[in-house]
């Protein structure tokens, strides 16, 4: 009877284990990145819709800038920190012409501008929970929360492996133990219960 408990106790995990999305190695790139969209006035820092989609990032240690990225985890524990641009500040080139209006040649310009758009665009990672954009002082200028974009994602693609390997919510963790709890429950019970059962042997 201890076997038939054990093995209907494995059984049940099994089956609990089962109900998971399963991940398939086809080779298919699914790659992903997060696409945060800044509008930077003045002092002001506003963040759109965040968006988790299908793509590769650019490599980030390749920027410069005075502004600086910061990914975090959910616990605040910092995962990555790089350098990012400040939008407002453009170069551009201009011609330089002669009193004749002739071109004399070619010479760059520098202008601040109060009011520009910043898109920062992440690689995904399911340990990513935050992204904290610092201005040029260090101050925290925007923390954006990643997770609303995981969902949404995750909902609209449930069969990307990404999907499936993210943490159960705690719902379903607790009715996974729920279900296990009462089938040991079920199989103790009927284990005492034939223990007293007697058979009459002149019936």
């Amino acid at each position: 009877m201890k076997q038939q408990i054990i093995t209907g106790t494995a059984a049940i995990l099994l089956a609990c284990l089962l109900v998971l999305p399963a991940y398939a190695a086809d080779g298919t790139d699914y790659s992903k990145v997060f696409f945060i969209p800044f509008t930077i006035d003045e002092n002001n820092v506003t963040c759109g819709q965040v968006v988790l989609m299908y793509g590769h990032s650019p490599d980030l240690g390749l920027q410069s800038g005075t502004f600086r990225g910061e990914i975090a985890e959910s616990g605040a524990k910092t995962i990555r920190s790089f350098a990012i641009w400040d939008p407002r500040v453009r170069f551009g080139d201009t011609v330089v012409k002669r009193p004749d209006g002739s071109v004399s040649g070619v010479s760059g310009i520098l202008e601040k501008t109060d009011r520009a758009d910043l898109t920062v665009i992440l690689p995904f990672s399911a340990a990513s929970g935050t992204f904290n954009l610092y201005d040029d002082t260090g101050v925290l200028v925007s923390s954006v929360d990643l997770r609303p974009a995981v969902s949404a994602f995750c909902s609209s693609n449930p069969k990307d492996p990404d999907c499936s390997r993210l943490p159960l919510p705690l719902p379903a963790l607790i009715g996974i133990v729920l279900v296990v709890i009462a089938a040991i429950g079920i199989l103790y019970y009927r284990k005492y219960r034939n223990k007293g059962i007697t058979v009459d042997k002149n019936q």
